[in-house]
């Protein structure tokens, strides 16, 4: 086998020497290379498996707000819509009153202004019972005047009246 070795051009001793080289290549490259090169890839799938942690829990926070949003939005659109119906209950009843109010005033105001009708009609007719009154004295008094005393024109003047008094259907 020697023979075949020194025939194929191999030196034994060249190629221990090469062997030795080859540990010791292998030996320094696992030391100083491949340890701190495994060493950095496990560091970063550490990493890369951190940030799967924090990207799950940031998807699960942003799922959480989002449902949170949108229960806050819900109850912003009920509390809205209440409050809508409420200033529309408020707004009906302020309308309604202020109409029951301009009803009542119409109301006092008409009763107001009959009470000064029947007042002023009452008056009239005093005026108008007086001026007949005056009036017949006066047609009794130039018809009669000279024929009469002043008792008996006295007493015709307040029969006058009287029968005036009795038909006074007539003035209303």
């Amino acid at each position: 086998m020697e023979s075949l070795i020194t025939n194929l051009g191999i030196d034994w001793k060249l190629l221990l020497a090469q062997a030795i080289n080859f540990g010791i290549l292998v030996y320094v490259l696992k030391r100083f290379v491949y340890a701190p090169v495994l060493e950095v890839l496990e560091k970063r799938r550490r990493e890369i498996a951190e940030t799967k942690v924090k990207e799950e829990l940031a998807d699960t926070r942003l799922t959480d707000i989002e449902s949170e949003k949108q229960s806050i939005l819900t109850s912003a659109r009920k509390e809205a819509q209440a409050i809508v119906v409420r200033a529309e209950t408020s707004a009906k009843s302020l309308l309604d009153e202020g109409v029951k109010r301009t009803e009542d005033q119409v109301e006092k105001i008409l009763k107001e202004g009959e009470e000064v009708l029947a007042a002023e009609r009452a008056q009239i007719r005093a005026e108008i019972k007086n001026e007949i009154g005056s009036v017949v004295a006066a047609a009794v008094e130039k018809t009669v005047g000279d024929f009469i005393s002043k008792e008996s024109e006295e007493r015709l003047k307040e029969e006058a009246l009287k029968l005036i008094r009795e038909n006074a259907e007539i003035f209303k």
